[in-house]
């Protein structure tokens, strides 16, 4: 944990606001950033993220230091998406159309001299790609986030999740194939 972090939290246990306005200050932005990736919908992101910030001022004392802040603060928030999706099981799949995919494109796309033609095909995988991450079930869709455009390590989407660092490995794996399947044969079934 980072030490400014590490104080900041010391003074919230201890009953200091102006300290928890500067760790929202601090995090605010990337908690939207984070909840958004989850539920393509910034109105329901700012939500969740104000939730997310309730629940931490309740349960701040709860806090160790055994993570980092914002893995603790995403850990809420993803719960709290999940909360979301049970009560809406009518709602269409979680749309990731205008999250990043640099780190997904990466590992399928070389390095190129950006011509305009592969400006447009990359334009284009991007929004594929983006299309069939909607397509994986929820429990895919989120290890893709939180290991590819997260960028979280698996033993930190262990902690995240409260899974095991092999069903964490397992599941991005499997959601990588099933990518990969869906893109080489054009599926878009959910799995």
């Amino acid at each position: 944990m980072e030490e400014c972090d590490e104080i900041l939290i010391k003074k919230c246990q201890s009953g200091d606001d102006t300290a928890f306005r500067e760790l929202i200050d601090k995090y605010k932005k990337g908690a939207i950033n984070a909840a958004y990736r989850m539920v393509n919908d910034r109105q329901l992101a700012e939500d969740i993220v104000q939730e997310s910030f309730i629940r931490v001022y309740k349960y701040i004392d709860d806090f160790r230091g055994d993570s980092k802040f914002f893995t603790w603060l995403y850990k809420i928030i993803l719960n709290i998406c999940r909360d979301h999706f049970r009560s809406q099981p009518d709602k269409t799949p979680i749309s990731l159309e205008d999250a990043p995919v640099s780190n997904l494109l990466r590992r399928e796309i070389p390095d190129f001299v950006e011509t305009p033609e592969r400006y447009l095909e990359n334009k284009e995988l991007q929004k594929l790609l983006k299309e069939k991450i909607n397509c994986l079930s929820f429990k895919h869709r989120e290890v893709i986030v939180l290991r590819e455009l997260q960028e979280f390590s698996y033993k930190e989407i262990a902690n995240i999740l409260e899974i095991p660092l092999g069903t964490v490995k397992s599941r991005v794996n499997a959601a990588r194939s099933y990518l990969q399947d869906m893109l080489t044969n054009k599926e878009t079934v959910v799995r």
